[in-house]
């Protein structure tokens, strides 16, 4: 059976930045459990899981700016669906528009994806200008031509994505010098 592009190559993006998440919310429960009530032990708390959060960021926005280099290829549209997620306790849902693609770079067949648009608005119609079989241009790193991109560098919403970590950071700060 012939394998499929990318097939073992490891968790996808989406749900490495999930992990990461479900991570760092672990690490703070786990350590406020361990702490006392003092105020000084969630002040701290507070800080690591601000400045992890922060070094994804940094991580993220840094591959967006080395992306503006990236090579541009044609590529196609594979996949386009609404993802649907369900809160603990099924209190509410949570759509998300997301989509996959291939492209082929030196011969060799990738797939990437899913990219998950951070729109606001009906999932359907933010998906709409991307039918299934749609050619699109695909950004890839030269050197690893499995990360791709379908745009290159950061937009000012992936800058705004780190000013809650910044602000719980700095009024931990704060915090900490009273």
């Amino acid at each position: 059976m012939p394998k499929k592009p990318n097939e073992g190559r490891g968790l996808d993006q989406s749900t490495k930045e999930l992990a990461f998440y479900l991570l760092c919310v672990l690490l703070g429960v786990v350590m406020l459990a361990a702490m006392t009530t003092e105020r000084l032990g969630y002040i701290l708390v507070l800080m690591i899981i601000s400045l992890i959060w922060l070094g994804w960021d940094a991580w993220r926005l840094a591959e967006g700016l080395r992306s503006r280099d990236w090579a541009p290829v044609e590529g196609m549209i594979v996949a386009a669906q609404v993802w649907q997620y369900r809160s603990i306790k099924h209190a509410f849902r949570i759509s998300a528009p997301c989509l996959k693609y291939r492209y082929e770079v030196a011969g060799k067949v990738y797939e990437g994806g899913p990219v998950v648009f951070g729109k606001t608005g009906r999932p359907a119609e933010i998906l709409r200008p991307y039918p299934h079989g749609k050619a699109i241009t695909v950004y890839y790193d030269p050197r690893h031509p499995e990360r791709a991109r379908l745009r290159r560098g950061n937009s000012v919403w992936d800058y705004m994505g780190s000013l809650l970590p910044l602000a719980t950071l700095l009024g931990s700060i704060v915090l900490l010098c009273k």
